[in-house]
Formats: C-alpha cells, structure tokens, sequence
C-alpha cells in the first residue's frame, strides 16, 4: 500500500501542471472532452454491434458448424462480464480514495466517493477492446487505441490515479488471458 500512496503523492504532485495546460488550451480542453465522451460511446456501441455480429454467426451457422463462433461468444458474453464482476468486486475490497477526495481538484467535477482502484471504465473498456480483437483483429486494433484514450482520459480528468488505470487494464487483461486458455485447454478435451 505504501507504493500506492507514493504514486498518489507523486501525482498530486504532477496534476496541477497537467491540468493547467488543458485550462490554458480551452478550445483543446473542449475537444478532449468531446472525444472522451465520443470514444466512450463508440465502445459501449461497439459492444452492442459485437453482441449482434455474434449472435447472427449463431443464427446463421449454429455453435457447432465453425468453433469460432463459440469462441466470439465466450469472447463478447463471458469473459467482459468476468472482468466487469472482478474489477467491481476488487475495487469494492480496496475502496481507495479517488484523486478529488485527496485535495486534487479535477478538470471534470465527479461526486463518485471511493473505489478509484482499479478502474472499472478502464477495464470495461479494455475488456470490450479484447472482444473485438477476436471478433475482428483490425476493428479490435481500432478499439485497442480507444480504450487507451479512454484510460488516459480519466486520468486527465482527475478522476482516477494512473496506477488506477493500469490495474484495471491489466485486469482484462489477465481475465482474457485466463479465459482465452481455459478455453482453448476445455476445446482441445472435448
């Protein structure tokens, strides 16, 4: 926990600097915020238009007849609501502070108390990126920077520790990671 104190130290440190430019820049401040509110909608659409692709391969073809099909299903279904069920069960059990209750005053006001790490945005986000990747490689490219903007887009806004964000990244992460192997180990078995 100490290590995490002194990333929150060291960004409180930093913070001021970061949002100053942003509040000197009004006409980009506007921008970011356009295309932090943009990138968030794409992806929870994105999410949307997968859980529709995949369930027309399944309409069409059925689960047996292309073991892909099972594989997006698990991709698109199962392993973003693990992700979304540990994140929110983690930062439940941690409950850290956010930036703005610890005296940092954010670009973009938010009254959420508590359960800063990890972040769930960022891991709902990563989570539906990773979908994607096995849906379609080059759309999951796409939504790969967008979950990277998104991420650092709670950390400019004050919102969220960068270490915040990096767990819940990494939490997909190893979510898909673990679940892409226990697929992979159940369908070589059956």
């Amino acid at each position: 926990m100490r290590l995490y104190d002194m990333h929150r130290e060291d960004f409180a440190r930093r913070y001021p600097a970061l949002k100053s430019f942003f509040e000197s820049h009004a006409p980009l401040f506007a921008l970011f915020r356009l295309l932090s509110k943009a990138a968030v909608i794409l992806t929870y659409g994105m999410y949307a238009a997968g859980l529709v692709l995949v369930g027309l391969d399944i309409w069409n073809k059925g689960l047996s007849a292309d073991g892909n099909v099972l594989l997006r299903l698990v991709g698109i279904t199962v392993l973003p609501f693990a992700a979304f069920a540990l994140c929110t069960a983690v930062r439940k059990g941690i409950n850290a502070p956010r930036p703005y209750e610890m005296g940092i005053v954010p670009l973009i006001p938010k009254k959420t108390k508590g359960l800063s790490c990890p972040s769930r945005h960022t891991a709902c986000v990563t989570a539906i990126a990773l979908s994607w990747l096995i849906i379609s490689p080059p759309i999951g490219v796409i939504m790969v920077c967008a979950a990277v903007f998104i991420a650092f887009s709670r950390i400019v806004s004050g919102v969220h520790y960068p270490l915040d964000v990096l767990s819940g990244a990494v939490l997909s992460i190893l979510v898909y990671g673990g679940g892409l192997l226990i697929f992979a180990l159940v369908r070589t078995n059956l």
